[in-house]
C-alpha cells in the first residue's frame, strides 16, 4: 500500500493552469472553516521577507490545515522591487523592470476585522503577464488577484505607476 505524500505547504502561483482557482479555493475553504460566508471575508497578505520565519512557517503548516493560512510564491513585481530593509515596495534601483517578490502567507480574515497600519499599504493588482490585457474586455481574464502589501510612498504613488504583481516573466 502507498503511502499519500503530503500536500505541500508552498504553492508557487505561476506554475497553476489557472491561478485563479488557487484564490478560490482558498477562499471557499476558509469560508467553511470559519462557519461565515464568503462575502464577509478578506484576504490578508504577510510578506515572508525573513528566511527563519519561512522555514518555521513551511514546518509547521500544512496545506490541509489552512487555518493558519497557506504561503504563496511565484509573484514578480513589475516597475519596482521589495526591500528587505524597509519590510516595503521601493523604487527600482537598477534597469531590470521585475523582481520577485518573497513569498506570502495568505490568510483570509473576516471583514470587520481592523486593518493595522493602512497608510502605506497598496493594493497591487496581480496579471497573469506583464501584458495584462490588451483590452478592458481582457483585463478580467488576466487578472489573478489583488494583494496588499506595505509600501514606501503612498497608494496614489504606486498605483500612478501602474506598479502591478506578474506571474509570468519575460526575460
Amino acid at each position: 500500500e502507498k503511502a499519500l505524500s503530503p500536500l505541500p505547504t508552498m504553492f508557487n502561483t505561476a506554475a497553476f493552469y489557472y491561478p485563479k482557482g488557487l484564490f478560490s479555493a482558498i477562499l471557499q475553504s476558509s469560508a467553511r472553516l470559519f462557519a461565515l460566508p464568503i462575502d464577509q471575508l478578506k484576504f490578508h497578505y504577510k510578506v515572508l521577507d525573513d528566511e527563519e520565519e519561512l522555514e518555521t512557517l513551511q514546518s509547521s503548516t500544512t496545506a490541509s490545515d489552512i487555518s493558519n493560512g497557506i504561503i504563496i510564491d511565484g509573484i514578480y513585481l513589475d516597475g519596482a522591487q521589495w526591500d528587505n530593509k524597509r519590510h516595503a515596495i521601493v523604487d527600482c534601483t537598477n534597469q531590470q523592470r521585475s523582481h520577485r517578490l518573497p513569498p506570502l502567507l495568505c490568510q483570509l480574515v473576516p471583514k470587520n476585522t481592523a486593518a493595522s497600519d493602512s497608510s502605506n499599504i497598496y493594493e497591487c493588482p496581480v496579471y497573469l503577464t506583464a501584458l495584462r490585457a490588451v483590452s478592458a474586455n481582457e483585463a478580467a481574464k488576466h487578472l489573478v488577484s489583488t494583494i496588499t502589501i506595505p509600501c514606501s510612498e503612498t497608494e496614489a504613488f504606486w498605483t500612478t505607476r501602474s506598479i502591478a504583481g506578474i506571474l509570468e516573466v519575460n526575460e
